[in-house]
């Protein structure tokens, strides 16, 4: 589906993150040159909102390194290569701060292994972690997979979308999204559409619960996409890359219906052409 979208320059700031703080109001993370520290991510700070202050003592990874975090009302869960780390939330009514005033730490729920993947892949890593906006008991994962060493042409690094049930903590539903690594994610506020960037360059959108591809940006940046955002009416979608460039996106409110209604048209003029040709036979 051909859809409206821009690009915009950004002089000398490279983005990294993004987020819409209201419908009107976008802002943007970055800045700083495109260097790499090379210091491995295993500590997240939680604060509460808007005091900033802490709401509990750091969490500290001992293996892996921490990608990326979602809430719930009840829950934190971080992902890491390894792992996802499901924690508690606690409130000052449920003792959420202990007698000498310190933040108490988050509880540690659950422990959850990568989920086993189709193919001869030798691994994969989460990349990134959502909840759906509208669901607390569903959660979305990316893993990016990684190719099995062989003499032979190398294989591609295919990515996974997963969808769990955080009642079980089982995968009920996984599909190849990419066949490059998934650079960010986001799920649109309605729940209904699902947007990556890879490291191809390419920005897609797919189904939340289907999983189809229903648009696809080839090159949508010079470099991967580090950052996608939907709006808050889930009808623009925006991307960042460390190339200092922006791009929106016009989500059409037709997306996803269109695709499922041409399938049913498709269908339908099978039965018919079907039942004309059974006629014919029993004539």
């Amino acid at each position: 589906m051909r859809t409206q979208h821009t690009a915009h320059s950004l002089p000398a700031f490279p983005v990294y993150s993004s987020a819409f703080v209201s419908p009107n109001e976008f802002v943007l993370g970055g800045g700083g040159g495109q260097s790499k520290t090379g210091i491995k991510n295993k500590i997240l700070s939680i604060l509460d909102y808007p005091t900033l202050e802490p709401a509990g003592p750091s969490i500290h990874l001992d293996k892996g390194e921490i990608f990326d975090a979602t809430f719930s009302s009840k829950t934190l869960v971080v992902a890491s290569t390894v792992n996802l780390f499901a924690y508690a939330l606690s409130s000052d009514e449920d003792g959420g701060k202990e007698k000498e005033g310190k933040p108490a730490a988050l509880e540690l729920l659950k422990t959850v292994d990568r989920p086993e993947l189709p193919g001869d892949d030798a691994g994969g890593s989460f990349r990134a972690v959502r909840y759906h906006p509208q669901d607390e008991k569903v959660l979305y994962t990316v893993v990016n997979t990684v190719p099995p060493r062989t003499r032979k042409k190398s294989s591609p690094r295919r990515a996974f979308l997963c969808k769990w049930d955080t009642d079980t903590w089982k995968v009920t539903f996984k599909r190849k999204i990419s066949d490059r690594q998934v650079t960010c994610f986001d799920i649109s506020p309605d729940g209904k559409l699902i947007a990556f960037g890879s490291s191809d360059l390419t920005v897609g959108v797919v189904d939340a619960h289907t999983f189809a591809p229903l648009l696809t940006i080839l090159k949508s940046h010079d470099f991967p996409p580090t950052t996608l955002r939907f709006n808050p009416t889930s009808d623009m979608l925006i991307s960042g890359s460390a190339d200092n460039t922006v791009r929106i996106v016009a989500i059409p409110s037709t997306l996803g219906v269109t695709s499922w209604s041409t399938w049913i048209l498709v269908v339908v003029a099978l039965l018919i052409a079907l039942f004309a040709v059974l006629a014919q036979q029993m004539q």
